[in-house]
């Protein structure tokens, strides 16, 4: 009986020992994990940084063009809207007027 206890605590140690060992391993694993996502992020913080003062050095070069260009994009965004809402409201708006 007493071999039997000798046997399982001494088992029972190595488990915690393996535990322990996949504690850290997963512990570094993890580390790792976040150090190359920090760095990828900083990196692409880095990139939109540099093209957003491109596009704002661009557009203090060119105002006329910028203008120009946004109240394109306003006008088409405004007509792609009102036609989404007409053809969305007509079967609606029946409904609640007859």
């Amino acid at each position: 009986m007493a071999n039997n206890e000798i046997d399982t605590s001494a088992q029972i140690r190595e488990l915690q020992a393996q535990v322990e060992e996949l504690r850290e391993s997963l512990k570094d694993r993890a580390n790792q994990v976040a150090n190359s996502v920090r760095d990828t992020a900083s990196s692409a913080v880095d990139y939109t940084k540099s093209e957003a003062t491109k596009a704002m050095d661009l557009a203090k070069e060119n105002p006329t063009t910028t203008a120009a260009s946004l109240l394109l994009v306003g006008l088409i965004g405004g007509m792609i809207g009102y036609a989404i809402g007409c053809s969305t409201s007509q079967s609606s708006s029946n409904r609640y007027w007859r």
